[in-house]
């Protein structure tokens, strides 16, 4: 009898590490599939598996790229200086482009005074482009779309950016005591802008606000192996 019990107790303390094991090994299968490394990311070029990515300059700091099998997704994290703008895809042998629809967020930084860096205003636009049957793709550059926000979306950025100058220059005064010594000149230019916020402003750099792509949503339609396929490219610009 004693042995009977034994045996039944084993199998259940195997039954449950098998169970177990398979609970783990499907977590573990999950999670490499949602955060699968890039396959390599060398000076100016990322390899985004049917597709490669040639950037000016970047290098395996600049960006993280993760894969996720499940999603057909490709992420793209901005790091450090460098972005996308007038980035060229490409497909790799075997592999033709049938579509692209490339979704934009652009939003503005405001510069102030030298010792802070510009901050993102909380203000932003949209614009999509597609273009279809082609060998390659430039992706949007901002500096080819800053007429088109400048004539477009002039006053929304002025009244963001007047305010949020007359904020940070009226804190800067309410608090001078920390300049008055050092940087004098942070003082001037808060009195100078305070003096003259009513002024005519007539561009984006006569109110020193520079605009950015913030994410990008690209869409991939393409052709492998005579099937129709989809892939997602998500690009977020962590410098925001």
């Amino acid at each position: 009898m004693k042995k009977i019990i034994y045996i039944f107790l084993l199998l259940s303390f195997l039954g449950c590490k098998k169970t177990s094991q398979k609970i783990i090994n499907k977590k573990n299968h999950s999670k490499d599939s949602l955060n699968k490394e890039p396959k390599k990311i060398t000076k100016g070029v990322i390899d985004l598996g049917d597709f490669v990515l040639y950037v000016a300059n970047a290098d395996t700091e600049d960006f993280k790229v993760s894969f996720s099998k499940n999603t057909d997704t490709i992420v793209i994290k901005k790091n450090l200086y460098i972005n996308l703008d007038g980035a060229i895809l490409k497909t790799v042998d075997g592999v033709d482009f049938n579509k692209i629809e490339e979704q934009l967020v652009f939003s503005f930084k405001q510069s102030t005074i030298d010792e802070k860096p510009a901050f993102p205003l909380d203000i932003n636009f949209y614009k999509t482009n597609i273009v279809q049957n082609i060998k390659s793709y430039k992706l949007t550059a901002t500096s080819d779309n800053k007429e088109w926000l400048e004539t477009t979306y002039f006053d929304e950025v002025k009244a963001k950016s007047i305010q949020y100058q007359l904020n940070f220059y009226t804190n800067l005064l309410n608090d001078k005591k920390r300049y008055i010594s050092c940087c004098p000149e942070y003082i001037e230019q808060a009195n100078s802008f305070i003096d003259n916020k009513n002024k005519l402003f007539n561009n984006f750099d006569e109110l020193r606000v520079y605009p950015y792509i913030k994410k990008r949503f690209i869409k991939i339609t393409y052709i492998k192996e005579q099937k129709n396929q989809v892939k997602y490219i998500i690009y977020y610009s962590f410098s925001a």
